[in-house]
C-alpha cells in the first residue's frame, strides 16, 4: 500500500477538462521568464506556434486565471496585432481573431502577463501543468525553448537539456530545450545556498541529484538509478537527453515525473533510502513510456497506457536485476488488494478509467494493470513482448499514443490475433481470472 499512495499521488495536480478540443495544435513554445527578489510576481513573454485544424474563430487555452495579462498578439506579415481575450470558468482563456482561422494555417501567437509566484527566499519555486502556468491545451505535447533570469544565486530547472548559462549584473541566464515534443513545461527556481548537487555520468548521459537532505540518501538514488537507467536505455532505446535531473521538493507528497526531469517528495527520498524504490523505477521507466512516449489525455485507456504499462516496465526491471521470484511477487502480491472488491460494484474496467480519483481505481491500475501486461507478455512471448516495446519507444517517442494506436503496434507482433483478443477481454471487463 505504500507504493500505491507513492505513485498515485505524483498525479493529483492533473485536472481533467473535457471542454478543450484539439481543434488547434501547439508545434512550439518559446518561452523568456524574468524572477526578481523585489517582486512577488514572475514576468513571462510567450510565443507559441500553432497549427489550425479546423475553421474557427476562437482559440481556447488554459492560463492560470490569476495572471495578469497585458496583451495576446498574433504574427501577420511582420507586424504583431493585439487580439481581444476573456478568462471564462476555471483557468480557461478564450481569444478571439479578428479573422477566422483557417484550417491548415501555422499562426504565431504572443503572451505577455505576469504570474503570481510570491518573494524568492531559501523556498523551491514549482510551477508545473497544474499550475497552468503557461497557455496550454491539455492533450497536446511540443517541443520547447525557455531562457530564464534569476537573480545570481538561484538556480533554474526544467525539461529537456540545459543549453546554457551565463551571469551579467547580479542576474544568471538560463536556457533551457528540447526539441522532442514534451507533455509539461515544469519550472523550478531554487536558491543555490541551501541546495547541494550530486551527479554522476553514465555512458555520456548526466545523472544528477539536487537535494537538501542527507548525502547518502542522494547516492543511493543515483546508485539505484544509474542500474535502472542502463537497463531501460539497453532494453528499450536511447534515452534522447544529455542529462536527468531528480529534485528533492520538500513539501511533495510523491513523485512528479517530467522529460528529463523528475521531483522528489522529502518523504519518497526517505522511503527510498529504505528500500522502498519502486517510484523510483517507475518514474525511471516513464522516460521511455509516459514522459517519453505519451499516452493521448482524456482518450480511452490513457492511465492505462501512462501508469500501468510503466509500472510493468518497472516489473521487467526487478525480473532482471533480481530474477522471476521476486517478479512474480510484485506481480501478484498488489492483486491481493484487488481482489478484495474485484468482479463487485466498486470494479471498474481499466479502459474506462478516466482519473484515479477513488482507492479503488488507484488498484485497480496499480495492481490489476501490470497483470494484464504481463499476461499479454507470456501470451506473445519475452522476446516478441520486448521487440513490440522497443520499437513503440522508437518510433512513438515524442508523440501521443491512443489505446487503439497501440493495439495496432502490437498487431504487427500477434500472427494469430489471439494476444489482441485476449489484451481487449482483459481490460474491458471486470474480475480477473488468475493463471
Amino acid at each position: 500500500m505504500r507504493t500505491f499512495c507513492l505513485i498515485t499521488l505524483c498525479f493529483l495536480l492533473v485536472r481533467v477538462v473535457y471542454s478543450q478540443t484539439s481543434e488547434t495544435t501547439v508545434k512550439s513554445y518559446d518561452v523568456k521568464v524574468a524572477v526578481s527578489k523585489t517582486s512577488e510576481f514572475m514576468d513571462v513573454s510567450l510565443k507559441c506556434n500553432i497549427m489550425v485544424n479546423a475553421n474557427n474563430g476562437m482559440l481556447c487555452f488554459l492560463l492560470n486565471q490569476e495572471s495578469k495579462v497585458s496583451s495576446i498578439s498574433y504574427l501577420r506579415g511582420s507586424e504583431w496585432f493585439s487580439l481581444p481575450f476573456k478568462f471564462t470558468g476555471r483557468d480557461s482563456l478564450l481569444i478571439f481573431p479578428a479573422d477566422s482561422l483557417t484550417s491548415g494555417n501555422l499562426y504565431s501567437l504572443r503572451f505577455e502577463y505576469s504570474l503570481p509566484a510570491g518573494m524568492l527566499s531559501d523556498t523551491i519555486m514549482v510551477f508545473d501543468r497544474g499550475n497552468r502556468w503557461y497557455p496550454m491545451i491539455v492533450d497536446q505535447v511540443a517541443p520547447f525553448r525557455i531562457e530564464a533570469l534569476a537573480p545570481e544565486e538561484y538556480l533554474v530547472l526544467s525539461a529537456g537539456d540545459p543549453i546554457s548559462s551565463y551571469t551579467k549584473e547580479n542576474f544568471t541566464s538560463y536556457v533551457w530545450e528540447s526539441r522532442t515534443p514534451v507533455f509539461k513545461l515544469p519550472l523550478i527556481i531554487l536558491n543555490s545556498n541551501v541546495i547541494k548537487l550530486k551527479q554522476i555520468n553514465y555512458k555520456g548521459v548526466n545523472i544528477s541529484m539536487y537535494y537538501m537532505t542527507a548525502d547518502s540518501a542522494a547516492s543511493d538514488i543515483l546508485a539505484l538509478s544509474e542500474e535502472a537507467f542502463g537497463y531501460f536505455e539497453t532494453a528499450f532505446g536511447n534515452y534522447p537527453y544529455k542529462s536527468l535531473r531528480f529534485v528533492e521538493i520538500p513539501y511533495f507528497e510523491g513523485i512528479n515525473t517530467g522529460s528529463g526531469i523528475i521531483m522528489l517528495g522529502t518523504r519518497s527520498i526517505n522511503d527510498i533510502a529504505k528500500g522502498f524504490s519502486d517510484g523510483l523505477y517507475l518514474s525511471i521507466a516513464q522516460q521511455w513510456i509516459g514522459a517519453g512516449v505519451f499516452a493521448k489525455y482524456g482518450t480511452p485507456g490513457f492511465w492505462l497506457l501512462s501508469l500501468s504499462l510503466p509500472h510493468y516496465l518497472r516489473l521487467m526491471y526487478i525480473r532482471h536485476a533480481w530474477g522471476e521470484e521476486l517478479y512474480n511477487k510484485s506481480l501478484r502480491d498488489p492483486l491481493q488488494n484487488y481482489m478484495e472488491f474485484a468482479g463487485k460494484e466498486r470494479d471498474i474496467p481499466l479502459i474506462d478509467i478516466t482519473i484515479p480519483d477513488s482507492r479503488e481505481k488507484g488498484i485497480v491500475l496499480y495492481a490489476k494493470g501490470p497483470y494484464v501486461f504481463g499476461r499479454i507478455e507470456r501470451q506473445l512471448g519475452a522476446d516478441k513482448w520486448s521487440g513490440f516495446i522497443r520499437n513503440l519507444c522508437s518510433i512513438c517517442r515524442g508523440k501521443t499514443l491512443t489505446f487503439e494506436e497501440f493495439k495496432n503496434l502490437l498487431s504487427a507482433y500477434d500472427e494469430n490475433g489471439n494476444t489482441l483478443n485476449l489484451l481487449q477481454k482483459l481490460v474491458t471487463g471486470i474480475g480477473i481470472e488468475m493463471e
